[in-house]
């Protein structure tokens, strides 16, 4: 299978751009959300890195897992939240089930994903510390099996990168053996990884430039700022990490495309005249 990265990311934040009001008024309570659990959690002094603190994110990994979902069920087949059916409710019944259970598996895979991910980063933390209290040792006498398994954990880190994209399939509830089924070998994880590095890497840089802008005065140190600045500066971070998410996830959905047709996605990536109703 030939996959299209640039392609798919130019696809991503086209997507985002053109449904930038649309994605505003789904977004609005979700980052509310976010920013309030953030600072709840930076307040009691739980930060990222801990086992605590992706508990206290919770509420917002199932409102963001919501917007996400709610996006890519508008990218894949022109719905629109709030769906309005017209006739009976009775008439389109499986219909509205359907799309139910698609953003709830979506939501769900989402939150899920989110939580491993909180827990991986707390063991990555404690063998970064542990690395570096046995840097020493290792570099006097090398331990060739130590080696070998930290090439077998890179390899299968990067092959498993693509389960933290399980969400995009289970919006048009796609059984995960066949999402993995059509992505194949190790080099899909290599062009997932591009277009996320694609979809992040602009936004990062532009987040820079407007914080090194804004505190150049100041040091150019978020913590030397008062601390008006640091907080509007930590809830536009979070706001991008957001945004980020969105255009990944879409980027990613641009990338499986042929997968997501077979389950009846369309209109793909539908412009802002197409109507979200459902008649």
């Amino acid at each position: 299978m030939q996959f299209d990265i640039l392609t798919a990311t130019k696809q991503g934040y086209k997507t985002v751009w053109d449904e930038r009001a649309y994605l505003v008024k789904l977004a609005l309570i979700p980052v509310f959300v976010k920013i309030i659990c953030f600072f709840v959690a930076y307040s009691l002094e739980i930060y990222q890195g801990t086992f605590s603190y992706p508990l206290f994110m919770l509420p917002a990994y199932f409102a963001e897992g919501w917007l996400i979902a709610q996006f890519l069920r508008t990218a894949l087949t022109g719905e629109r939240w709030p769906v309005r059916v017209k006739g009976s409710v009775e008439e389109h019944f499986d219909w509205l089930v359907t799309r139910a259970r698609s953003i709830l598996a979506c939501i769900l895979t989402y939150v899920l994903i989110a939580m491993a991910h909180g827990g991986a980063l707390v063991f990555l933390v404690k063998f970064r510390e542990l690395a570096e209290e046995q840097e020493t040792a290792l570099a006097s006498n090398g331990n060739p099996m130590l080696v070998f398994g930290a090439l077998a954990l890179i390899g299968l880190l990067l092959w498993g990168f693509r389960l933290l994209w399980l969400h995009v399939p289970m919006i048009l509830l796609i059984p995960a053996r066949n999402y993995l089924k059509f992505l194949g070998g190790m080099m899909s994880s290599l062009h997932m990884l591009a277009v996320w590095m694609l979809s992040i890497i602009p936004v990062f840089f532009l987040m820079m430039f407007v914080t090194s802008l804004a505190l150049g005065p100041m040091g150019g140190a978020l913590a030397d700022a008062p601390p008006f600045l640091s907080f509007l500066f930590i809830g536009l971070n979070l706001i991008a990490e957001t945004v980020t998410a969105v255009i990944a996830s879409v980027s990613i959905a641009a990338l499986i495309k042929p997968l997501l047709i077979l389950y009846g996605a369309k209109p793909l990536f539908p412009n802002d005249d197409q109507s979200g109703k459902r008649k």
